[in-house]
């Protein structure tokens, strides 16, 4: 035989070996020594002391200790740690490391999962037999899905209510300790807020939030290491309610009869709609009913007509959504004005915007005319003592100077005073004017006169075309004399009376009745009503005519009292005396006609 085989040698050990040949003589010479080692057999052991420490949510840490030198059997190539996961089965794998290692980051794994772990350990001749089995669990980690299905459905104006599908196990990552729900308002701009849910939960009511408003509204699950995904935001419109508070007033004005009212717009947060209306309600006092006036948005004023006259009143206002009304504001109290006019010392009684008021003549002011304007705060009397009159001033002045200031030296040349037109001139040094008010000819006119001292020492004729009475002053407004339009046949003659009843009751026992701005004045009407006649057709012409002709004729004549003919070569308008020659044309051409 050419080989032999030796039983029961020692694994993976050096042996030498040399060959020898017998015969029946005896043996042959040994061979070269030649060296083999038995091959390795597996490891008889397992690695030792095998542990286990979750390191992360998707992390363990597996270690142990090196199998025993004497279980080797040879050199150790490699460790391999084997994993699975208790719930899924599907998680499992395993880690391979080398011979000098005794440790094994495993991952990535499932948070919050239960994993089995074995070590086996490798040689050239297998696997060592398997280590204890050890069971250790990763940590935690967020949730890694956001709830779906999220609806979101008004409840009131005030509330609404959240739903959605809770997320599935597998995406937990821990225990799940609730569902949170944020609200964000996108049209007041509130600060977002969040409301908590139980775990189990799969809606949640809103409450307390902004009528009329629109919210955004999301979702997502939380455990104990924080929140998952967030859902998609769903949007909301809340139905409107009742304003929650009231319109302020902040302005008013009366006069004897109304009360005029100003108020703010409620704050925009405070109106839960669109403000459709206001609502007042005003009484004279709390033990009589309450009077209710509405006024339509967006007006933020109005009057209260048809009071008594001075008197007080509880005023409140309200504002009215579509769903309603709000509350009413806190009671305050206004008054209208009392009747000025019930005491006009020095002035006439007048209606003014539905208001009796007194109007002053010149040099009084107040409320009943009773304060004398002093017009010597604005005299500068220059060499003397300023005494106060009735709309006007007196100097009196120091020894060696006269004049209306006192500020002319004596003997300095001057157009001596005189009286002339009813009026005062005084001394006036040449080359100079003096200027005096209306009023010193007849209280109830307004305006000023001037008059010039020439140069060589003569009076000027003065101007007094400024000088009107009030009633003439008011006639522009109250008859629309500067625009000629005809009138109806009531307005004729309604404007005839009245004239009449102003003029033709006027008079002076000295100086002039009319001024030339008052006969302007009074031609321009009475070419308004002769318009007006002309205009309208024969049978009313013939009606009204003679109802207005005798006033005509009483404003005339007095206008040509022999008394006012000065004051036509004193007036600016130089065709004065030509525009009332046509009126009597007119007149008499009329009456031919009708």
């Amino acid at each position: 035989t050419t080989q032999y085989t030796v039983w029961n040698l020692e694994e993976f050990t050096h042996f030498q070996f040399s060959i020898a040949a017998s015969t029946s003589v005896g043996r042959g010479p040994y061979s070269e020594v030649f060296s083999v080692t038995t091959l390795s057999a597996p490891p008889t052991a397992a690695p030792q002391n095998v542990t286990g420490t979750a390191v992360s949510y998707h992390s363990i840490l597996v270690s142990w200790d090196h199998i025993p030198a004497n279980h080797q059997n040879g050199v150790i190539l490699s460790y391999i740690v084997y994993y699975q996961g208790q719930v899924h089965d599907t998680d499992e794998g395993k880690k391979t490391v080398d011979a000098t290692s005794t440790d094994a980051i495993i991952t990535p794994l499932k948070p919050d999962e239960l994993y089995s772990f074995i070590v086996v350990a490798e040689n050239t001749g297998g696997v060592s037999p398997v280590s204890v089995h050890i069971l250790v669990r990763t940590l935690e980690g967020l949730p890694t899905a956001a709830p779906t299905g999220i609806v979101v459905v008004p409840t009131s104006s005030s509330s609404y209510r959240v739903s959605w599908v809770e997320i599935l196990s597998q995406h937990h990552n821990g225990l799940l300790l609730s569902y949170e729900v944020v609200s964000r308002d996108t049209t007041y701009h509130t600060s977002p807020f969040s409301l908590t849910a139980a775990v189990n939960a799969t809606s949640l009511e809103v409450t307390d939030v902004h009528p009329a408003a629109e919210y955004t509204v999301s979702v997502f699950a939380l455990n104990a290491i924080g929140k998952g995904p967030v859902s998609d935001s769903v949007s909301v419109s809340l139905p409107e309610s009742f304003p929650s508070t009231a319109p302020v007033i902040v302005d008013s004005s009366s006069t004897t009869y109304t009360i005029l009212l100003v108020w703010t717009e409620i704050d925009e947060i405070d109106r839960n709609g669109v403000i459709l209306q206001y609502q007042l309600r005003f009484t004279e006092s709390a033990d009589t009913q309450f009077v209710y006036l509405d006024v339509s948005a967006p007006a933020l004023s109005t009057t209260l007509i048809g009071l008594n006259v001075d008197t007080y009143y509880i005023i409140q206002i309200r504002a009215y959504t579509s769903v309603g009304p709000g509350p009413f504001s806190p009671e305050r109290e206004f008054s209208t004005k009392h009747h000025v006019c019930t005491v006009c010392m020095n002035g006439e009684c007048i209606q003014e915007n539905e208001e009796s008021i007194c109007q002053c003549n010149p040099g009084f002011t107040g409320e009943i005319c009773d304060m004398n304007i002093d017009e010597c705060l604005s005299a500068d009397c220059v060499h003397g003592v300023c005494t106060d009159g009735d709309n006007k001033f007196i100097c009196e002045c120091d020894t060696g100077y006269l004049g209306q200031l006192c500020d002319i030296p004596v003997g300095t040349p001057v157009c001596v005073q005189e009286y002339y037109l009813n009026f005062l001139w005084p001394d006036t040094a040449y080359g100079t004017t003096v200027t005096l008010s209306c009023s010193d000819s007849d209280p109830l006119l307004f305006g000023d006169v001037s008059r010039s001292c020439s140069a060589d020492g003569f009076w000027m004729p003065p101007d007094v075309n400024s000088c009107m009475k009030k009633v003439f002053l008011d006639l522009d407004s109250d008859l629309d004399i500067e625009e000629i339009v005809p009138l109806s046949p009531e307005a004729i003659v309604e404007s005839i009376t009245v004239l009449q009843n102003i003029i033709c009751n006027l008079s002076s026992e000295s100086g002039p009745t009319f001024f030339p701005g008052e006969i302007d004045t009074v031609i321009q009407v009475i070419e308004t009503v002769l318009y007006s006649i002309d205009m309208h057709n024969k049978p009313i012409r013939i009606e009204v005519l003679p109802q207005v002709m005798s006033g005509i004729l009483c404003m005339l004549s007095g206008i040509l009292d022999p008394r006012n003919l000065e004051m036509f070569a004193l007036s600016s308008n130089s065709e004065l005396a030509v525009s009332i020659n046509d009126l009597l044309e007119r007149i008499a051409s009329l009456n031919a006609e009708n």
